[in-house]
């Protein structure tokens, strides 16, 4: 998939390369595509940068689940063989229960 370069928060000026914010996202829907579920809440997400990732070669997101650790995951983002970034991330408790709607059970 292509970037909408267009997109006038992503890209509010020229760059070449990705803003660090499409990369956030990129791991955030790659959490929740994982585990199957597009709705699923996420908790917390830390995030390390090592290099820009280029709008001219093509990016991957390699995920992987925690054992032991249910409903987090690491995720790689990978350009020419290389980690441009890693992520590590939490999803809601209940993975797969649709997400809490600011209303607490019992209240």
């Amino acid at each position: 998939m292509l970037p909408d370069l267009s997109h006038p928060v992503l890209f509010d000026h020229p760059s070449d390369h990705l803003p660090g914010m499409l990369l956030l996202e990129a791991a955030r829907q790659a959490s929740r595509a994982h585990f199957g579920v597009p709705d699923v809440d996420l908790v917390s997400m830390s995030v390390q940068f090592h290099r820009f990732v280029e709008l001219d070669t093509r990016a991957e997101v390699v995920v992987s689940g925690i054992d032991g650790e249910p409903g987090r995951v690491h995720v790689v983002l990978e350009q020419y063989g290389t980690s441009m970034a890693a992520a590590t991330l939490t999803l809601a408790s209940e993975v797969g229960a649709p997400p809490m709607s600011g209303i607490r059970p019992g209240a």
